[in-house]
């Protein structure tokens, strides 16, 4: 097993580096664009561990501001040398074992300068399944799109997915890849994530207890690894560059995404472990991390409108909702603006015309 230092994360490179994954079995290349991806024991885990051992949703690999990174999410734990962690810089050759720490699986990871694979929903690989959970998840999906009022045809054309792929999904015929995923839940204005969390949720407690979220049952392991994982957002955002810096807005943007995912994270913990503040306290600071970064990334020269809207609103005391109402918009696409979603141009118009009368006002 190898040490992480900081001197194995190839971070000065221009694109991020592709990482390849590798279990007893198989190895897996993960690209950045391509969004979070899953080690576990079976759907909707992309790399997949047949041992009991493993939980169905171990571990999760993404790409932040600050390079890949491996975040537990399992109920019987993450080890590097023998000690359990809840979330890992990942370097160049680290090994890490999953569900023992010294006999669990081991998984090593590389770096990789392979292209990023092209995804295309017409073609794309998504696996059949009869899941019941997944029956559940795509329809939520499809009551979400028709409260939104968004056809399918829609989806389409903004390049988010194809129709007969949106059909399979909302029929729990097919799961999307991480990218897919990203792309419908910007579009329906749902936090990073939201997806696999509503997948999560049809877990029985005696084949997932640690992801069991019910009224009765605290979730102390992820509060615990968001609090982790917000030390670490903590520090990505104490080493941003200044504002007039060019590289500042990419960087401040790759963080604030990872942000609402963690935001959303904290949020379900909170909204599901009644009778205690602990996970409530977590999420009130990783709200506080992202104001604070929304407010200094909308000062910065190269700032998002997204951004620009956000803090004019924030100034303005003005709730999504209010702003949702002034703009004639969806809450949803309120939200998916200050996320910097791809928006159509009728709705960015609206938005943009909101922020010219809140500054305006000033």
């Amino acid at each position: 097993m190898q040490q992480p230092t900081e001197h194995t994360t190839p971070m000065d490179s221009l694109a991020p580096p592709a990482l390849v994954i590798k279990t007893p079995h198989q190895a897996f290349t993960a690209h950045a664009a391509q969004g979070p991806v899953v080690i576990g024991r079976d759907a909707p885990a992309q790399v997949r561990i047949p041992d009991e051992r493993i939980s169905r949703t171990h571990v999760r690999v993404t790409y932040t501001s600050t390079g890949w990174v491996a975040v537990d999410m399992s109920s019987n734990g993450t080890f590097v040398n023998g000690v359990q962690q809840a979330t890992i810089p990942i370097t160049d050759g680290l090994t890490i074992h999953l569900g023992h720490p010294l006999e669990g699986i081991a998984i090593s990871f590389s770096y990789t300068n392979a292209p990023p694979l092209a995804v295309d929903d017409a073609t794309e690989h998504i696996e059949d399944t009869s899941d019941p959970k997944m029956v559940r998840v795509g329809a939520e999906i499809a009551a979400r799109r028709e409260e939104l009022g968004l056809p399918k045809r829609e989806l389409d054309r903004r390049g988010v997915v194809g129709q007969a792929t949106m059909t399979d999904i909302e029929k729990g015929r097919r799961f999307p890849r991480p990218f897919t995923r990203d792309k419908i839940e910007a579009v329906l204005g749902w936090p990073r994530g939201h997806i696999m969390w509503l997948y999560e949720q049809d877990i029985q407690p005696d084949e997932e207890r640690t992801h069991v979220l019910t009224a009765t049952t605290p979730v102390p392991e992820i509060t615990g690894a968001t609090k982790m994982a917000l030390k670490g957002f903590t520090a990505a955002a104490d080493s941003l560059p200044p504002e007039d810096d060019p590289a500042f807005t990419d960087r401040v943007g790759a963080l604030l995404a990872d942000l609402r995912e963690l935001e959303g994270v904290a949020a379900s913990a909170t909204h599901s472990a009644h009778g205690t503040s602990a996970a409530a306290l977590v999420l009130s600071d990783v709200r506080k991390l992202y104001k604070a970064l929304m407010l200094r990334a909308a000062g910065a020269p190269g700032a998002t409108l997204g951004q620009r809207f956000y803090a004019a609103r924030y100034r303005a005391e003005l709730t999504t909702q209010d702003a949702a109402a002034a703009a004639g918009l969806p809450v949803a696409i309120i939200e998916a603006a200050e996320a910097d979603a791809p928006l159509d141009p009728a709705a960015t118009a609206a938005v943009q015309a909101l922020l010219t009368s809140l500054l305006s006002q000033r």
